[in-house]
């Protein structure tokens, strides 16, 4: 973010970093000269404010006055108009910060250089909440959890003074829109349940979090198989900035991709996730309100292995382009079931009872349980798809993201806006490329594929022109 008082001249990349998190986060903010002031001292309404925005709702903001302030015992002793020291700010980040982490810890220290007794400034704010945040985060998605401490976790915070699940969903929603891959996300799925309950009473938590815990477990009672592999038919333009843009591997590895999940309304089947909610309300005389397909990203594959002429000419330029198999153990991809009603040859039947059983019931609507269900619901839908295209063997990969957290592809040739996509959580290792039939220069093209680490190319055995 630019400031005009605050750049690569006049401060370190960490303060700069610093500043652009705590902005990004929504917890400061510049003036209206466009100016960050980062040497002004700050008070206490200051620093009660930018908390509230990370830890409160925009609905319980509005109905506390000072409401983090009130909730630190050391906070509350000052007056909102009352200048803070170093001393000061530090303390009331620990206390607030420190009992929510995962795991006990030492007492950060940033402003060492400091003075305890100087002034805070706005800088110091910034600097402290990047620290917090980060560290408070890193520990909530990197450390091992076993249910049983996921669940000791979730009891916890029930008496933490600051409930952590407003600042779970704005620092994950930072993570999907600016942080760069992590490299390390064991508790990703955990992490995606607690966005859930950010308007949570946190004395209620666990009640709503065992019900979500039930819920996936009966899920996961559906036999289906898991594939290994799957296979994307594109062009060698998209292959080539996979490997030279998209690429997260090491030096000397295998190509480890960050795919792009599209948005569900470009879908070329004008009836997708239609099926399913048609099906669902003719077994069970309900029809459901589901969000919005523009909240659903969709990354397909084939599991064919295969050519499929079909796929070279509509995906594959015409043959010019290439096959790329790339390894999806990374990602939960579930097989597309084509059927135009339920039979015995999917697990459609399976999954409408199960959301008949759950969604049918008197649910509060805003209740994290429910909210969550609703997005399974609208992912699943795209699991189900008209026999027509039965021939592409999809597996499918869907993820919920708001519209504004979504990316941008560059403007095609005849539209006017550019389409949103947003990328997968995880790379995908490149196991294999195959060049299509009508591929020119097949041998340099192997050569540079070598050279960027590409296990194996090989050459389609279609005749086709």
């Amino acid at each position: 973010m630019y400031f005009t008082d605050i750049n690569e001249t006049t401060h370190t990349s960490d303060q700069l970093n610093a500043v652009d998190f705590a902005c990004r986060i929504g917890a400061m903010n510049c003036f209206l000269d466009g100016s960050f002031r980062p040497n002004e001292p700050i008070n206490a309404f200051t620093v009660d404010t930018a908390l509230s925005a990370i830890f409160l709702s925009n609905k319980q903001r509005d109905h506390r006055k000072y409401p983090v302030m009130n909730m630190i015992p050391y906070f509350k002793k000052y007056k909102s108009s009352e200048t803070l020291t170093v001393h000061d700010l530090q303390q009331i980040f620990d206390e607030l910060f420190r009992p929510l982490m995962v795991k006990p810890c030492a007492k950060a220290e940033l402003l060492q250089e400091k003075s305890n007794d100087a002034a805070a400034t706005r800088l110091d704010l910034a600097s402290l909440l990047q620290l917090y945040c980060t560290n408070f985060f890193n520990a909530l998605i990197s450390q091992e959890l076993s249910n049983d401490l996921k669940n000791c976790l979730i009891r916890k915070w029930e008496n933490t003074p600051a409930s952590p699940y407003q600042l779970i969903y704005n620092l994950y929603q930072y993570v999907l829109r600016y942080a760069p891959l992590l490299p390390v996300f064991k508790n990703q799925d955990f992490v995606k349940v607690l966005v859930y309950f950010r308007e949570t009473d946190q004395k209620t938590a666990i009640t709503s979090y065992q019900r979500i815990k039930e819920i996936i477990d009966s899920f996961k009672t559906i036999k289906k198989s898991t594939p290994s592999h799957g296979y994307q038919y594109t062009s060698l333009t998209a292959l080539y900035a996979m490997l030279t843009i998209s690429n997260m591997a090491k030096k000397n590895d295998p190509p480890q991709i960050l795919l792009h999940l599209n948005n569900a309304i470009y879908l070329n089947d004008p009836r997708e996730g239609q099926l399913f909610d048609e099906i669902f309300k003719d077994k069970t005389g309900s029809e459901l309100s589901t969000k919005p397909i523009n909240h659903t990203y969709i990354l397909s594959l084939s599991s064919e292995s295969n050519e499929l002429l079909p796929m070279w000419v509509q995906y594959a330029d015409d043959g010019k382009g290439c096959r790329i198999e790339f390894d999806t153990t990374n990602l939960n991809f579930h097989p597309v079931a084509y059927s135009s009603r339920f039979d015995t040859n999917t697990n459609a039947n399976e999954y409408k009872d199960i959301f008949q059983q759950y969604l049918l019931e008197n649910w509060d609507k805003k209740s994290p349980e429910y909210l969550y269900l609703k997005d399974m619901y609208s992912n699943y839908r795209f699991y189900f798809k008209d026999e027509a295209y039965k021939t592409e063997a999809e597996i499918r990969f869907t993820q919920s993201v708001l519209p504004q957290l979504a990316k941008e592809h560059p403007v095609r040739k005849n539209e006017l806006f550019p389409r949103l996509y947003c990328e997968t959580p995880y790379p995908l290792t490149i196991k294999s490329v195959m060049l299509g039939p009508k591929c020119p220069n097949r041998e340099h093209i192997k050569l540079n594929l070598e050279r960027l680490n590409v296990p194996k190319v090989t050459f389609s055995n279609i005749q086709y022109r």
